[in-house]
């Protein structure tokens, strides 16, 4: 009896423009060996068929061992026909998911702070084509800052980024556009750099940024910069 086999391989191992970011000494590229989990520590999946009727759910769990790529069975008693596996990364639970994991809000718990992955495709599986491949890819870019010269005494900052998208379907599809907000105390003078996980923004340098620099958290404001246009990406 047939085995409908799915291979999960990770397609966003390092972002496009990671060789700036690595001249600034803002990140460390990723080795393409490495293996799946250090891209991807975590899993959720559902397989839907063509009518849209869950066929398989498999709820968040933890990848722990040291393969390149990660194999997905589906039970021998699944007939013949097209089906769609939907494929989310990084998770920390399943609380952001739409209605059967059709969609996801990446500002929620469990999601705001995450490298999240997402794949979804559409296979027909019939007698031999068993055996399918499904791409994860990254849904967010990673907006790094770093400030240089600001005075030695500021120990704490704020930053709001508007403009950019809050949640995305399985499609890729981006919709509910929010602003991403944080807030940060800073242990070591003069030493500031962020880096914030958020989906792309709306438009091209739709996404406006605002920073505040204080001393004593909620005392003395030192330095505040002012609507910084960006376009964000999610790769």
């Amino acid at each position: 009896m047939s085995v409908f086999k799915h291979l999960l391989t990770v397609k966003d191992k390092n972002y496009f423009n990671i060789d700036d970011a690595v001249k600034l000494g803002l990140m460390e590229r990723k080795a393409d060996s490495l293996p799946f989990r250090e891209y991807i520590h975590s899993l959720y999946y559902i397989l839907h068929n063509e009518a849209g009727q869950v066929i398989v759910e498999q709820r968040n769990i933890q990848i722990e061992n040291d393969d390149q790529t990660l194999n997905i069975n589906i039970p021998t008693t699944l007939p013949y026909g097209k089906y769609t596996l939907t494929a989310w990364g990084n998770m920390d639970g399943e609380e952001s998911l739409g209605e059967n994991a059709s969609q996801a809000g990446m500002e929620s718990a469990g999601t705001a702070t995450n490298d999240i992955y997402l794949g979804c495709k559409t296979f027909d599986y019939q007698y031999g084509a068993e055996n399918h491949t499904l791409e994860l890819e990254r849904t967010k870019g990673n907006l790094l800052i770093k400030a240089e010269g600001l005075p030695d005494n500021i120990d704490f900052s704020t930053k709001n980024i508007d403009g950019v998208y809050g949640v995305v379907d399985n499609g890729f599809t981006y919709s509910k556009p929010t602003n991403v907000q944080t807030e940060l105390d800073w242990t070591v003078q003069n030493d500031i750099q962020t880096q914030t996980l958020m989906c792309p923004s709306e438009s091209f340098e739709g996404s406006a940024l605002n920073l505040v620099f204080l001393t004593n958290r909620n005392s003395t404001l030192l330095l505040e910069q002012h609507s910084i246009l960006l376009s964000l990406r999610r790769i």
